[in-house]
């Protein structure tokens, strides 16, 4: 009685495929996750716009009253938000811009602008 088996070559054949389809899928998925990172920061902008604009029309002023704040709690206390603790570090300046930074990237939203935009505030 014989017993089947798979060849050298046939497995070869096999791990040559698996690592041709990885080849493929490994950059679209990075493609894809760093997509949904600046979605994210996108979201957390219009949301601090929305906020911001809120603050405004209560107080008169955007928030801060001076400088720049990126304390994630009295963001989200002061402009009425709910941001979470993320992959982003935002920070919102008095001159009416809000900015999300994250290593290597960086997106801004000025509150006359309904566009993000990448760079900084500054």
């Amino acid at each position: 009685m014989r017993k089947e088996s798979f060849s050298l070559v046939e497995l070869l054949i096999v791990v040559i495929i698996i690592g041709i389809l990885a080849a493929i899928a490994i950059p679209t998925y990075l493609k894809t996750k760093e997509s949904v990172f600046d979605k994210e920061a996108i979201t957390g902008l219009k949301a601090l716009q929305v906020g911001e604009k809120s603050y405004k029309y209560d107080t008169g002023t955007y928030y801060p009253s001076a400088g720049s704040d990126s304390n994630l709690g009295s963001i989200n206390h002061e402009l009425h938000v709910a941001l979470q603790s993320s992959a982003w570090t935002y920070t919102v300046y008095s001159t009416g811009c809000v900015q999300a930074v994250r290593t290597g990237k960086a997106w801004f939203l000025i509150i006359t602008n309904n566009e993000p935009t990448t760079g900084s505030c500054s």
